[in-house]
């Protein structure tokens, strides 16, 4: 150990190459990150259920709902750039990336025991986060009354309209998802019959062996790329799927549970019993849900530039003593004459730096 800060200088160069590749590669991914902004709002739930109220902010229909009214210019204008160059199936796939976008930068929260739901959802615009959370509270009202039940033969009607929109989502992504599945099989199919290596040339020398170069194929790449993107956009049909059956499923089920609870108010003949009854319906649209803060435009940011910069400090100079270690390691020979001394148990009469050859 005695001889290890020695034995770390010889290596200084290259400790010092790798701590500033390390060191820039940081500061350059630091430097790409962009500030965003958090909005924040508040629902008061009252006497329903918060766990419910959570289940339906965290629908995935909500976040297509609010894509749809605003628009993606004002919602995500970079997507909206990609969009305008797209074909139509490229552009719904553009469509779900933004509402997905909105799912993961959106936070829903509830204290045990509190009837408040608190939202917050981060942008890198603060107008856009601002109007993209109203929006969605906005859009959350609605659709609450949509899949849950009402004490009003309209709301039958509109669950009914609402499932039969569903089942024809539903059967719309299920005939792309078959004619994925079929071009995905067809391209298995090719891809057992394109060779993965073509030859690429031939090297023949006079009087001796031929050689022969091979390479990857380019065709077989290219239906590689195809398998994989296939893939990827059928695990997306099939989840959208799972997710519009479960939707018609909670439609269904929310009709039956009105068609229940209109027959109890029709069969009830005591004044008081009725009033409990109107009281049990009323409960399930939307008097008992109060917004109590609205989404402002937040005046501050947050930047994540200062901790990665800290996090590439220590990993470039965690990197360059590793390296420096293992350079120490892998030299051949007896690196100082005290380190001579002690492994030979001779004294060292002098020493003299290599001549280079």
């Amino acid at each position: 150990m005695s001889d290890l800060p020695t034995l770390l200088w010889r290596e200084r160069q290259l400790i010092l190459a790798v701590f500033l590749v390390v060191l820039g590669l940081g500061v350059l991914a630091a430097f790409a990150l962009k500030t965003t902004y958090h909005a924040q709002a508040s629902l008061l739930v009252g006497r329903a259920s918060a766990g419910s109220e959570i289940e339906i902010l965290g629908a995935g229909q909500l976040p297509l709902r609010v894509i749809e009214k605003l628009g993606l210019p004002r919602t995500y204008p970079q997507l909206a750039a990609k969009a305008a160059k797209a074909s139509p199936a490229e552009q719904r796939r553009i469509l779900g990336l933004a509402a997905q976008s909105i799912e993961q930068s959106l936070k829903i929260e509830n204290a045990p025991g509190t009837p408040v739901v608190r939202l917050g959802f981060h942008h890198q615009d603060p107008q856009a986060a601002a109007l993209i959370l109203n929006t969605l509270l906005e859009e959350y009202l609605i659709y609450r009354r949509a899949v849950l039940p009402a004490p009003t033969l309209d709301q039958q009607r509109t669950l009914s309209e609402l499932q039969a929109q569903i089942e024809q989502q539903r059967y719309e992504t299920e005939v792309e998802l078959q004619a994925r599945t079929a071009r995905l099989a067809a391209l298995n199919a090719q891809l057992c019959q394109v060779p993965r290596e073509v030859r690429l040339h031939r090297d023949v020398t006079p009087g001796g062996p031929t050689r022969t170069r091979t390479g990857l194929n380019p065709i077989h790449q290219v239906l590689q790329t195809e398998k994989i993107q296939l893939t990827s956009e059928i695990a997306a049909l099939e989840k959208a799927e799972a997710a519009l059956a479960s939707q018609v499923v909670e439609v269904v089920v929310r009709r039956q549970r009105l068609a229940g609870l209109d027959r109890n108010v029709r069969a009830l003949t005591v004044s008081e019993e009725q009033d409990h009854a109107g009281q049990e319906l009323a409960l399930l649209a939307n008097d008992d849900i109060r917004i109590v803060q609205r989404a402002a435009p937040p005046a501050r940011g947050v930047s994540r530039r200062m901790p990665l910069l800290a996090l590439s400090l220590l990993l470039a100079s965690l990197a360059g003593l590793g390296a420096g270690l293992v350079r120490m390691l892998l030299r051949p020979g007896l690196p100082t004459a005290e380190v001579a001394s002690r492994t030979l148990d001779l004294p060292i009469l002098g020493a003299a730096a290599m001549k280079p050859r």
